[in-house]
């Protein structure tokens, strides 16, 4: 027998299945902000920095990427002559075959991110993921040539 003194605790209401979790997974890409991810990086130096050289550039791309990370993908698309995707077949015959070699030719593009001057981020985009790959410091792996000059 139970004890008739002994308190029981008592549900106000039923719990509602209907809630969902406040992210922005619903969100198309270009309205979400984007995420870094460096899992297939290549410590590929398209030149010769020395370390001093390589720690200060790395600084100011990580501070570009912070730049660029608090605008969402439909900004960043929006200025497409700064930040945009490269056709692979656009790239030196080099960078063609380094992503053979990294078993990452199975893209027809890469997003190429500017940084400063000639700097550029290179990686494969995935939905609102960037994955960065390279690093080009002197504009090699995609370089434009300005017409009649």
């Amino acid at each position: 027998m139970s004890d008739p003194w002994k308190k029981l605790p008592q549900q106000r209401e039923s719990a509602t299945t209907t809630k969902q979790p406040k992210t922005d997974s619903s969100l198309k890409p270009s309205q979400q902000t984007p995420h870094w991810c460096f899992s297939i990086f290549d410590p590929k130096d398209w030149r010769d920095p020395t370390k001093a050289e390589a720690e200060e550039i790395f600084r100011d791309v990580a501070v570009r990427l912070s730049e660029i990370g608090k605008r969402t993908w439909g900004e960043i698309e929006s200025n497409s002559w700064r930040d945009h995707s490269v056709a692979v077949y656009k790239m030196i015959p080099e960078a063609q075959k380094r992503l053979q070699e990294l078993s990452q030719d199975d893209v027809d593009s890469l997003w190429r991110l500017r940084s400063d001057g000639l700097q550029r981020v290179w990686g494969i985009r995935e939905g609102r993921l960037l994955k960065i790959l390279w690093w080009d410091p002197h504009h090699k792996i995609c370089p434009s040539y300005k017409p009649h000059t």
